[in-house]
C-alpha cells in the first residue's frame, strides 16, 4: 500500500497500517506542521505527544495529541493565538513539571507553557534584547532539576544560560573546553547532565560531554569520534546503558550511527556503524532514540526524499531496515514506555509501531 493512499483514507478513518520493509506494520497519521521536517518530538505519556517543525518555509505553530497521535491540534493559548507566529524548534519537560517550547517569535525565544490549562498560559522564559548572543533562533533548550538551563543556537556556535530559575541569563560562547568553536545540533538530558552532538561539514563528528571538572558558568567537553570521518551528528539519545549518535560522512555521503558508554572519551571507546552496510546511495541519519540496547536511528536517502528507519536490538552492533513502506524523510524518534515506536518527518508524516 502506497504511503499516499493510506494518507487519502483520513478522511474516513484516523489511522491506516502498511507494511514496513521488513516484518510487521505501522500505524500512519499526520499532524498538521508542515514542511520538509519535524525539528521537534515530545511525549508526556504514551497519550500526550508535541511536535514543531520551525526550520521549514511555513515553519509556525505548535501542535498537541491526546490521543498518542492519531489527531492533532493547535491549543488555545493566553496570550491568544502565541504559536500561530512562532517557530517551534525544541519541545522538552523539565524536572519541575514545566513544558518549556524554544525557537523564535517576536522577541520570545524560550516560553513555558501550562499545559494543563485552557487555554493554556505562555509565559516568556529568554527574550532576545537585540544581541547576537541573545537573539539567535534557538535550536534546542533543556533545564535540569537545579534550574540551570542552557538555550543553543539553531544556526551557530552561540549558547546563552542562566544558572537557576531567577538567575539573569549570560552568554555562554565559548562552551567548548577545547579546541576551536562548534556548533550543537542535539542536545539531551541524562541524570541532570547536559550531553551534546553536531559539529560542522569540515569537522570530526563530535560529542559534547558533562566537563570532568566542576567549572563555572556553562561548559560542555567536546570529544571526538571518529577521526576517519568528516561531518555532522544530528541527533543524539542518552540513557544509563550510553550514547547513541547519528549524523553524516560528508565525503561518502553515508549516514552514520556511533555508539558509545556514558564516559567514551577516545576514539576508541565508539563503535561506528555506516548505513552503506545495509543500502547503497547517498544517506542521511537525522535523528536517534534509544531504550537499553534497542537503538533506532532515523533518516533519509538524500537524492531520493525517502525514509529509514534502522534498528539495532544489540546496542549498535547489528541492524535492520524497519522503514514503514514509502515514507518520506524522517528526523525525530521516540521510544515509549512498553516499547512502542514513534517517529516523525517531513510533510506531517507520523507513524507508530
Amino acid at each position: 500500500m502506497s504511503r499516499w493512499i493510506c494518507i487519502a483514507a483520513l478522511a474516513i478513518l484516523p489511522a491506516c497500517d502498511v507494511l514496513e520493509n521488513g516484518t510487521g506494520t505501522w500505524s500512519i497519521t499526520e499532524h498538521p506542521c508542515v514542511g520538509n521536517r519535524t525539528d521537534t518530538l515530545w511525549f508526556d505519556d504514551a497519550d500526550t505527544a508535541w511536535v514543531g517543525c520551525g526550520s521549514t518555509t511555513l515553519g509556525t505553530g505548535l501542535y498537541r495529541s491526546t490521543n498518542g497521535g492519531q489527531t492533532w491540534s493547535a491549543p488555545t493559548t493566553d496570550p491568544a493565538g502565541f504559536f500561530d507566529d512562532f517557530r517551534v524548534s525544541s519541545i522538552s519537560r523539565s524536572a519541575d513539571g514545566v513544558l518549556y517550547v524554544a525557537g523564535t517569535g517576536g522577541s520570545a525565544r524560550v516560553v513555558s507553557v501550562a499545559s494543563d490549562a485552557s487555554p493554556m498560559t505562555v509565559t516568556e522564559v529568554f527574550a532576545s534584547q537585540g544581541q547576537t548572543w541573545n537573539g539567535f533562533h534557538v535550536g534546542t533548550f533543556r533545564r535540569n532539576s537545579a534550574g540551570l538551563a542552557a538555550a543553543e543556537s539553531l544556526t551557530g556556535a552561540d549558547l546563552a544560560y542562566r544558572t537557576g530559575d531567577s538567575a539573569s541569563w549570560q552568554d555562554g560562547y565559548g562552551w567548548w573546553t577545547s579546541g576551536t568553536s562548534f556548533q550543537i545540533l542535539d542536545m539531551v538530558l541524562h541524570d541532570d547532565g547536559f550531553y551534546g552532538c553536531g559539529s560542522t561539514i569540515t569537522q570530526p563528528p563530535t560529542v559534547f560531554l558533562p566537563p570532568m571538572a566542576t567549572s563555572s558558568g556553562f561548559t560542555l567537553d567536546p570529544v571526538t569520534v571518529s577521526d576517519s570521518v568528516s561531518g555532522e551528528l544530528w541527533g543524539i539519545a542518552v540513557d544509563s546503558s550510553g550514547i547513541a549518535v547519528g549524523g553524516v560522512d560528508q565525503d561518502e555521503d553515508v549516514g552514520m550511527v556511533f555508539t558509545g558508554g556514558l564516559t567514551a572519551r577516545d576514539t576508541s571507546d565508539w563503535t561506528a556503524f555506516a548505513v552503506s552496510d545495509l543500502h547503497s546511495g547517498a544517506t542521511w541519519v537525522r535523528g536517534v532514540c534509544r531504550d537499553g540496547s534497542r537503538i533506532v536511528a532515523v533518516g533519509e536517502f538524500s537524492m531520493r526524499e525517502e525514509g529509514l528507519v534502522l534498528q539495532s536490538d544489540d546496542g549498535g552492533t547489528s541492524w535492520s531496515d524497519i522503514t514503514p513502506t514509502a515514507a518520506p524523510p524522517l528526523h525525530r524518534c521516540t521510544i515509549l514506555d512498553g516499547g512502542t515506536l514513534a517517529v516523525a518527518g517531513a510533510d506531517g508524516f507520523f507513524a507508530k509501531r
